[in-house]
């Protein structure tokens, strides 16, 4: 269980945050897989396409070349457990 503030992505400013990603520093938000997402109280989170990743890439120099997008998404304090489902259900079986 993390929890952490997060930044909420839905699936067109994901798009233009990795058309940034270099070599160097990358921000690939994780896909929300999780229905219970939605159950969290801060409005409707899509498990088909909303993902986060930390809050902490706004205070990170090496990350300023994405604060002029980061910085207008919306940030909650999420536990992970509620965002993304365990491994073991997460994956078809074989």
């Amino acid at each position: 269980m993390t929890v952490q503030a997060y930044l909420i992505f839905n699936s067109t400013v994901t798009v233009q945050v990795e058309a940034l990603n270099n070599g160097d520093t990358a921000i690939i938000p994780r896909i929300i897989n999780n229905p219970l997402a939605n159950q969290l109280g801060y409005g409707p989170l899509q498990t088909d396409g909303d993902g986060v990743a930390g809050a902490r890439i706004l205070n990170d120099p090496e990350y300023e070349r994405f604060w002029a997008i980061c910085s207008t998404l919306p940030i909650q304090v999420m536990d992970s457990e509620t965002l993304f489902l365990p491994e073991s259900l997460d994956r078809p079986a074989p």
